[in-house]
């Protein structure tokens, strides 16, 4: 049984067709998601509003919310921290992080709801809401997440400390950028490993460890074909953002909220299918 191979140019042109035949579809979805984000913004700043106390008050103390804003705070004056922890403990701090929580969640909830379009796409399927709603493999696709988000901590973390530890110790700044720049090269890999995750737990029904397993199975033997899929990709995401920003920059607020939605659906378009039918040539599935 020969290999799978990946084609760059099959998946970007398979891409761009189906981006184009289902754009009103895709308008509608980008629609969808930024009308739940500005919900979410909007119940976010009457949150804030809310007349609730922030503990200790007095012009001595830190902004309770400060360790949201800017961890390092702590780093730089940790016994500031150890003086009241329980000032910290505010009802604005839950707020705060009931509010990131949510945000996060319903990110990837939708993240995984235009995967899950992205599947059914390549199997020949028309674009439908009903897809991006649908809650089947969130669990596993958040369990998956939080296993990412460890790795990453530790791949990044390890090398990062260790350069600043070396910089500290011998006074010359260079270590922690060496360190900076291998735990950026161990983050690469380790996102792309993940790369398939979604597509398989929801393709195959896979469990969460072996997901993981297939998804980095799959990606080891073309990684480098993917980080240029990615980068490809990612440029024509960048000029769009920048064809938006300039758009707003002209129009005012109006025609960046136009352009934006239209924006959403390209750059859906463009990425999810080219990973979509990436993850078909190298499952060995053909495309609609």
């Amino acid at each position: 049984m020969s290999t799978p191979s990946l084609s760059v140019r099959q998946a970007v042109s398979f891409a761009w067709g189906c981006t184009v035949s289902n754009f009103w579809r895709l308008l509608l979805i980008a629609v969808i998601g930024v009308a739940i984000f500005t919900v979410l913004g909007a119940v976010g700043s009457l949150l804030e509003l809310l007349p609730v106390g922030d503990g200790d008050s007095s012009s001595n103390a830190p902004d309770p919310t400060s360790l949201l804003d800017d961890p390092t705070e702590f780093l730089l004056d940790p016994a500031a921290y150890r003086t009241n922890p329980v000032t910290y403990l505010t009802p604005r701090t839950g707020i705060n992080l009931v509010v990131t929580v949510l945000y996060v969640l319903v990110s990837l909830y939708l993240f995984l709801g235009v995967t899950r379009i992205a599947n059914s796409v390549v199997e020949g399927a028309k674009v439908t809401v009903s897809e991006l709603l649908a809650a089947r493999g969130f669990g596993r696709y958040l369990a998956g997440t939080a296993v990412h988000v460890v790795l990453m901590v530790i791949g990044v973390g390890v090398p990062v400390g260790i350069g600043v530890a070396i910089s500290t110790l011998t006074d010359q700044a260079a270590w922690t950028t060496f360190g900076t720049v291998i735990g950026s090269i161990i983050a690469v890999v380790i996102t792309m490993g993940f790369v398939f995750f979604g597509y398989v737990i929801l393709d195959q029904d896979s469990r969460v460890v072996s997901g993981i397993r297939q998804s980095h199975e799959m990606v080891r033997p073309h990684l480098f074909r993917l980080v240029g899929l990615y980068g490809l990709v990612g440029t024509v995401m960048i000029l769009v953002f920048t064809a938006t920003w300039l758009i707003g920059t002209w129009t005012n607020t109006v025609g960046f909220l136009i352009a934006l939605p239209l924006v959403v659906a390209l750059i859906i378009g463009l990425f999810e299918f080219s990973i979509a039918s990436a993850y078909r040539q190298l499952s060995g599935q053909p495309t609609r």
